[in-house]
């Protein structure tokens, strides 16, 4: 059994990268880690990784918070070595940790989205993902759109989440 190692999170220079297939298998033992830690909460897989597409090899991870209080899960995930994200401010509705983990000598990045059971961040993105999971030929088109747009406007994150915003849209209105 590996252990899980929450290190700090350093700024990395974002590119696309081919799916990596130790992902589903080190997510699974970091949900085991958190669970451990904090005991009312869920934890979802989602993002390009979950769905087994390439991107910017991010484990996005959501925190599902039984209630729309997220103090107690912050302190908790504050106190596991999660920090808050230096280079973006999220909304004060969906708080954001970073951190990178160690499991089985490799190192992974990680965003840790919090939100509530049933809120609308929560149940687009299991609906986006568990859709690409079912369509692979939307998630190869997404899987090209990310790669575009990281390849171009690397350096423009707003371009680039407003184009994956589009193509998120047309999927979730279905």
């Amino acid at each position: 059994m590996y252990m899980i190692q929450i290190k700090p999170h350093t700024q990395c220079y974002p590119k696309f990268e081919k799916f990596d297939e130790t992902i589903p298998k080190a997510f699974q033992a970091l949900k085991k880690f958190i669970l451990s830690k904090i005991k009312n909460v869920k934890i979802e897989h989602f993002g390009s990784s979950s769905v087994g597409i390439g991107g910017k090899n991010v484990v996005d991870v959501l925190v599902i918070c039984p209630n729309q209080d997220y103090k107690a899960v912050l302190a908790q995930l504050n106190n596991m070595g999660f920090q808050e994200p230096t280079d973006y401010t999220p909304p004060p509705e969906r708080p954001m940790r970073v951190a990178e983990f160690g499991y089985d000598d490799k190192i992974y990045h990680l965003h840790l989205h919090i939100t509530y059971d049933v809120s609308k961040v929560h149940t687009d993105a299991i609906k986006f993902r568990d859709y690409l999971k079912a369509h692979p030929d939307a998630a190869k088109k997404y899987e090209m759109l990310k790669k575009n747009e990281l390849e171009t406007s690397i350096s423009e994150r707003d371009k680039y989440n407003l184009s994956k915003k589009e193509f998120i849209s047309q999927i979730l209105s279905k």
